[in-house]
């Protein structure tokens, strides 16, 4: 996703909801190198993990510990949220108060497992850690409805197979 998105958008303000230990974080500010990154988690060790690492390797991404009350009043062009719809019981709530922080024709990239990813996981019997929603099209379509599909083209999933949702 960052790939297509790098290429059409120029962000100024990114924030990775839910970073965990900043990986995907990294790769934003590599994607988007002239924006100002923002990472949030609620694990103050896994952001204590991430700044490190991203100092190490001189990256200025700003981490903060914390759910939405860490976003404050802030507002973004780009938002990333990966892996944790998942296991939120009102994950509508979730999608409204990270919208609520989207400028404008911003955009937020949502990424849950589903399909084969979802199969495979369940075959190795892998917990799946406190999942609440099995994410299918169906699922995929009910939640985010016609709001976002019109911009959701795609779902990637760890070099599985990509399913067309529209």
């Amino acid at each position: 996703a960052m790939t297509h998105l790098s290429n059409d958008l120029q962000p100024e303000r990114v924030l990775d909801f839910a970073c965990g230990n900043g990986a995907i974080t990294y790769h934003i500010n590599e994607s988007f190198p002239e924006a100002h990154v923002v990472g949030i988690d609620y694990s103050a060790e896994m952001i204590k993990n991430a700044d490190e690492y991203c100092k190490s390797v001189q990256k200025d991404i700003e981490f903060r510990v914390g759910s939405f009350e860490a976003i404050g009043d802030d507002k973004f062009d780009l938002i990333f949220c990966g892996e944790f719809l998942e296991h939120n019981d009102d994950y509508q709530k979730v999608i409204d108060d990270l919208e609520s922080h989207l400028n404008p024709e911003g955009w937020i990239v949502w990424s849950v497992p589903t399909g084969p990813m979802h199969e495979y996981l369940l075959a190795k019997e892998i917990d799946m850690r406190g999942h609440k929603i099995h994410w299918d099209t169906t699922a995929i379509h009910q939640v985010f409805g016609e709001k976002f599909l019109g911009r959701l083209a795609w779902t990637v999933f760890h070099g599985f197979t990509s399913e067309k949702l529209n």
